[in-house]
């Protein structure tokens, strides 16, 4: 479990220090201020979780969730619309949930 936290944050830190590199060296325009950036508290250590955690659901539950206050943050997605999809999003979720629960057996 610690190994693949180790590894999880590893690369968080190689992905982060190539993007800033890229961003002084003049081939990519990189601010760690970015719209939405408070999200990544959130994004983070749901996505750790998901590799040293046994309980899954909440991890995935909250990364979804800050994803989608990610994306409304860069103007991608309407959140108007997104609470409009709340109760289709959960039937969809919770059936799939069973399907892999039935599968297991």
């Amino acid at each position: 479990m610690k190994n693949a936290k180790n590894f999880v944050v590893g690369i968080l830190f190689i992905v982060f220090g190539a993007l800033y590199a890229a961003s002084v060296l003049g081939f990519l325009s990189f601010d760690i201020f970015f719209p939405g950036w408070w999200t990544l508290i959130i994004i983070l250590p749901c996505l750790i979780g998901l590799f040293t955690e046994k309980d899954k659901v909440g991890n995935g539950i909250f990364l979804v969730l800050g994803l989608i206050l990610l994306l409304n943050a860069q103007g991608l997605i309407n959140f108007q619309i997104l609470i409009k999809l709340i109760v289709p999003i959960s039937l969809i979720s919770y059936g799939i949930y069973m399907l892999g629960k039935a599968g297991k057996r």
